[in-house]
C-alpha cells in the first residue's frame, strides 16, 4: 500500500488529531463512492457525508489490527452497512396524496384512452352490426366474407358455387342497403 497512507494511518490510531484529520480527507472519495453505491439522496447529501465521517471516526476507535482485516477494507464495509441501513427508510408516497403545489401525483398522469371516441366507435360497430343483421343470409356472408375474413371475389364465387357477376352483384346490393341503413341512423 501506500506507506504514507499507513503512517498517516498509525498516527490516527494513535489518536493523533491531525492524523485524522488527514485520514478523513483522504477517504473522502470512498464517503462519496459508497453514497453513490448504496444511499444517494441528493436532498441528503451534506448529512450523508458527515454520518460517513462519523462512521470513519468510530472505525478509527474500534479497530482493532490483530483480527486480521485490513482497515479499508474495514471502513468500506462500515459505510456500506451505514449507508444500507439508512435505505431500509423507505418513505411511501401515495398518487391520491396532494403534494406540496396542491395537486396530487394521479391528476397529473395522463390516459391514453379517450371515452367518448371509444363509445362513439363502439356505437358505430353497433350499428354497423344492426345493419348487416339485416341483410339477406347469402348478403351478409359475401360482405363477410370478403372484409371480414379477406376473401377474394373469385374466392367467394368458387366457395358458393355462383357466377362471378352473382356474387358482385349481391355484394353491390348489399352495400347499398348497409349505407341507406347506416344513413339513416346518422
Amino acid at each position: 500500500m501506500n506507506p504514507k497512507f499507513d503512517q498517516i494511518l498509525t498516527l490516527a490510531l494513535q489518536g493523533d488529531e491531525k492524523a485524522q484529520e488527514d485520514l478523513f480527507t483522504a477517504l473522502r472519495p470512498l464517503i462519496l463512492s459508497s453514497i453513490r453505491k448504496y444511499h444517494y439522496r441528493p436532498e441528503q447529501f451534506d448529512d450523508l457525508q458527515q454520518l460517513g465521517l462519523i462512521a470513519i471516526y468510530e472505525c478509527i476507535q474500534s479497530f482493532d489490527p490483530t483480527r486480521g482485516v485490513h482497515f479499508l477494507g474495514y471502513v468500506k464495509s462500515q459505510l456500506r452497512y451505514l449507508y444500507l441501513e439508512m435505505n431500509r427508510e423507505r418513505v411511501s408516497l401515495s398518487l391520491d396524496q396532494p403534494g406540496p403545489d396542491g395537486l396530487a401525483p394521479i391528476d397529473l398522469l395522463e390516459d391514453e384512452a379517450n371515452i367518448e371516441e371509444d363509445f362513439l366507435v363502439r356505437q358505430d360497430h353497433l350499428e354497423l352490426s344492426t345493419a348487416i343483421s339485416a341483410l339477406t343470409p347469402t348478403e351478409r356472408q359475401i360482405i363477410l366474407d370478403y372484409y371480414y375474413r379477406g376473401h377474394s371475389m373469385k374466392q367467394i364465387a368458387s366457395d358458393r358455387g355462383n357466377s362471378y357477376r352473382t356474387v358482385v352483384n349481391n355484394k353491390k346490393r348489399a352495400l347499398k342497403k348497409l349505407k341507406d341503413h347506416l344513413k339513416n341512423k346518422i
